[in-house]
């Protein structure tokens, strides 16, 4: 590491932790964040997905870490506030949805972009989708967000790891406190939501 002329990270949460961890000089370590992992579209504006319900999205492979289940908790809260919501997710392994929920889940599996159906079933969640939902518990920086950006679509998600790269507040979407509940963030998709 001491060879390098410079080191390039995700996130600025990234680069401290190899100045910290590593002793990094400082002045030798940047900052560049992912872009979105999609092929650009000739059509780069879609239609806004319809006014209701509101749609969220959720899209992650490790269910546990990415704290999946907080959607569910999140979706009835919202439902519980009076807004008309429904979830799409996108991911492996299929989590046991809530009977109470079922009707207002949809559960698309893992989609591979590399296959032209799937990348086209991709678009599609992020297209008819108002938020991003991502309560993860860690994360370096989720491409996903750069994928939600790319599609205008606002994430909400904790300020952990290095999320504050991918994400600003006010600008392309939402970070909550770490400690956030499933109130809170129902609260903060409620406020936007009838914000138009």
């Amino acid at each position: 590491m001491a060879r390098c002329a410079l080191h390039v990270y995700s996130s600025e949460w990234a680069r401290r932790s190899a100045i910290e961890e590593y002793g990094i000089d400082p002045a030798q370590a940047a900052v560049i964040p992912l872009g979105a992992n999609l092929e650009p579209e000739p059509d780069c504006a879609p239609d806004p997905p319809a006014p209701a319900p509101c749609q969220l999205l959720f899209v992650g492979r490790d269910w546990e870490r990415k704290n999946g289940a907080a959607c569910f908790d999140i979706l009835a809260e919202l439902q519980r506030r009076g807004v008309d919501a429904r979830l799409q997710l996108v991911g492996q392994p299929a989590p046991e949805i809530p009977p109470q929920l079922a009707d207002c889940v949809d559960h698309l599996g893992w989609l591979e972009v590399e296959r032209a159906a799937d990348a086209r079933r991709y678009r599609e969640a992020y297209r008819s989708s108002h938020f991003l939902l991502l309560p993860t518990q860690a994360d370096c920086t989720p491409i996903v967000c750069a994928e939600a950006s790319a599609f205008g679509l606002p994430t909400i998600a904790p300020e952990v790891g290095g999320l504050s790269a991918m994400v600003e507040t006010g600008s392309n979407g939402v970070l909550l406190a770490r400690e956030a509940t499933p109130a809170d963030y129902a609260r903060c998709i409620e406020d936007l939501w009838r914000d138009q």
